[in-house]
């Protein structure tokens, strides 16, 4: 679909459609989030883990198509879910990290990441974060793990500092 995309455009893209987010919608799609049983009233499970859960179930469903029915069936499978979204372009996630990244390396300035704080139970923490660019505080991000915390963080700092996303 691109010839004209650089290795690393194609890769942002491919990162796109083979997201967590991605796989929640295709695995909501195909229904296949009702096929799995958990117990949740014991709240052994946190909620970021049942997320993690329903995106790996269209992972392993794919794996199963393939193994089971070779890799023509698979592909069949994937033109009718994936594709589509494929085709109309849809954004499942950004990725601000490495957009801000982008920036730093093209205005020659260092970015970094630090943790600020860490709280909750260890299956089930919350992380603040904040973005440093040479040194100065552009933003804080909150999230259930470092990296969506820093992604946050990116994000605030890209708006601040006006950088087209």
């Amino acid at each position: 679909m691109h010839p004209s995309f650089s290795e690393g455009k194609l890769t942002k893209l491919r990162a796109n459609y083979v997201c967590q987010n991605a796989l929640i919608v295709y695995s909501h799609e195909n229904n296949l989030d009702k096929c799995i049983r958990l117990n949740l009233e014991d709240n052994a499970l946190t909620d970021n883990e049942v997320i993690s859960i329903t995106a790996d179930v269209f992972e392993s469903f794919l794996g199963a198509i393939y193994l089971d029915q070779g890799i023509d069936k698979a592909k069949e499978f994937l033109e009718q879910t994936v594709f589509p979204y494929i085709e109309k372009k849809t954004i499942f996630f950004y990725d601000y990290k490495s957009t801000i990244k982008e920036y730093g390396d093209a205005v020659g300035v260092e970015v970094s990441y630090e943790l600020l704080e860490e709280h909750g139970a260890p299956h089930d923490k919350t992380f603040v974060m904040r973005i440093l660019i040479d040194g100065v505080d552009y933003g804080h991000g909150v999230g259930k793990s470092k990296k969506d915390a820093e992604q946050l963080a990116a994000c605030k700092a890209i708006d601040k500092l006006k950088i087209e996303k």
